[in-house]
């Protein structure tokens, strides 16, 4: 993988790297236009960097952001109220947030998302940086979960269960 670097080979995120991620991925998922995704506003961001730094994964190409991966702890109640469709991905965040979960300590994982800028995708750039944040800082015996929300999600889904050699919890998809 010529020329890209990982944060999490380096270093813990910081609020400056969330609001970076936060920009990117505002334009991917839309989220002010969705209530029910986690919001990303710069609160929320200060927030996720403060209780949640080693869950952000940034993927540079020549010193340049061109995608990340970002996780998330909870607890095995609220991931199954996640999956089943009772409280929603905003809620969850919340959730953990007031229950100051950490993702060292986590019983559960939320996969939140991996964004990969064009012409970047399909190098397993995601596939990489998710791994190398699970295998850093996810406790082994942690159920990891995800919000598939697209068909290419899905697939990219059970690829990560291959490599990680974990099984990996879905809600349903949006499409």
């Amino acid at each position: 993988m010529n020329n890209y670097t990982f944060l999490a080979e380096i270093r813990k995120a910081t609020e400056e790297d969330f609001y970076h991620t936060g920009k990117l991925g505002e334009e991917i998922f839309q989220t002010k236009n969705d209530p029910s995704q986690q919001q990303i506003s710069k609160k929320r961001l200060e927030e996720l960097a403060k209780s949640f730094a080693e869950g952000m994964n940034i993927i540079y190409h020549d010193k340049e952001i061109v995608g990340f991966t970002h996780l998330q702890p909870a607890t095995i109640t609220d991931m199954n109220e996640f999956l089943k469709g009772s409280i929603t991905e905003e809620e969850l965040t919340q959730k953990a947030l007031e229950k100051q979960l950490t993702i060292e300590q986590a019983e559960a994982i939320y996969l939140v998302a991996a964004v990969i800028k064009e012409p970047h995708r399909r190098k397993g750039l995601a596939q990489k940086a998710y791994t190398q944040t699970i295998n850093k800082y996810v406790p082994k015996d942690a159920l990891l979960f995800a919000w598939t929300y697209t068909r290419e999600g899905e697939i990219f889904t059970k690829k990560l269960e291959q490599t990680i050699k974990r099984k990996i919890y879905r809600a349903q998809q949006k499409e």
